[in-house]
């Protein structure tokens, strides 16, 4: 396993969540960092380092997107698994599943078959086939979860259709100000297509703005109609909520003046100053998750992939409708 040791695009966006010494306080230094506070540590001042694992990766290989061939020690056992999922995250995930399982006495071989037979679960790499393509289901909840997936998606420079949808529902936390912490640089020219949607789309849009998107690379699909979002602004108080962390003063803008910005769909009629005010108020291709979810699917080509990166309840958003139109099961339903 390669590390990454803090230099580069990949460093500037580590989120780290411990970079101190438990024992003394200092900061530790890193022989290999693969992500967040993951890695070889070792702390300088008092010595504390990372304890030699039991269970771990010697060896990881990219086989295709979905197919990682790791080769494991453990006390008893050194052997090569196929795990059937994208991402270095899930061979931590497998690490961790094969230590429990030892540890409750199960042998190898159903270890083995068990990693190797299992199927995605619940947008965490679902799979739902429409309309000739596949959407790909990528939950995202966090800086360091999004910018795993970001790895995942674009570290071999293949273009991707995405479609990103960044909600602030309680059950994804009110502050969206994370979204400055995570590494979009690195998917910057790399999106075939691209569509951002959610309760905070105007929010994500800007960041990718940041991060050098031109405004005509984004298809925003706005969660509520244009006038109702600006009413619901309006009543909110101004000042420190809502704004990006760290982000200077000057940089900071309401999602109405991101619209105006952002958007190239304005009808022609409104270029010309002759659009009724409701067409003015509206200059977006239609709202909500179910028209972003369309948006990007025309987008995708038959036979390709559209990947979806939700918050949490985006997540549960896309699947209800999904769900609506007959195309996958319920969550909480078996599945083959």
């Amino acid at each position: 396993m390669s590390g990454q040791d803090g230099q580069g695009t990949a460093g500037t966006y580590q989120a780290v969540d411990s970079r101190s010494c438990v024992r003394c306080g200092s900061d530790y230094r890193y022989s290999a960092r693969f992500y967040s506070h993951m890695g070889h540590y070792q702390c300088p001042h008092c010595g504390l380092e990372r304890p030699a694992p039991t269970v771990r990766a010697l060896q990881v290989r990219q086989d295709t997107f979905d197919r990682l061939r790791v080769t494991v020690e453990t006390p008893t056992q050194l052997g090569e698994i196929v795990i059937p999922l994208p991402g270095l995250y899930n061979v931590y995930n497998a690490l961790a599943a094969i230590a429990v399982a030892q540890a409750l006495g199960i042998s190898w071989e159903p270890i083995v078959s068990g990693i190797e037979q299992f199927k995605p679960a619940f947008g965490r790499g679902e799979r739902v086939q429409v309309a000739g393509r596949t959407l790909r289901l990528l939950l995202a909840k966090n800086p360091t979860g999004l910018n795993e997936v970001l790895r995942t998606l674009f570290s071999e420079g293949t273009p991707r259709h995405m479609l990103f949808v960044l909600n602030d529902n309680i059950a994804d936390g009110r502050d969206v100000s994370w979204i400055w912490d995570v590494d979009f640089e690195r998917a910057q020219g790399l999106t075939a297509s691209l569509t951002v949607a959610g309760t905070r789309a105007f929010d994500l849009a800007l960041r990718l703005k940041y991060a050098g998107f031109a405004p005509e690379e984004m298809t925003i699909i706005p969660s509520t109609p244009l006038r109702a979002l600006e009413e619901l602004i309006g009543s909110q108080p101004r000042g420190r909520k809502g704004r990006g962390r760290g982000r200077p003063r000057h940089q900071q803008q309401q999602p109405d003046a991101v619209a105006a910005k952002t958007s190239t769909k304005v009808s022609p009629a409104a270029e010309e100053g002759a659009a009724s005010p409701q067409e003015r108020a509206t200059p977006f291709p239609g709202y909500g998750l179910a028209t972003a979810l369309e948006r990007a699917i025309e987008q995708t080509p038959v036979g390709e992939t559209l990947f979806i990166v939700p918050t949490y309840t985006g997540l549960l958003e896309l699947h209800r409708e999904l769900e609506r139109r007959g195309l996958t099961p319920h969550y909480w339903e078996g599945r083959d």
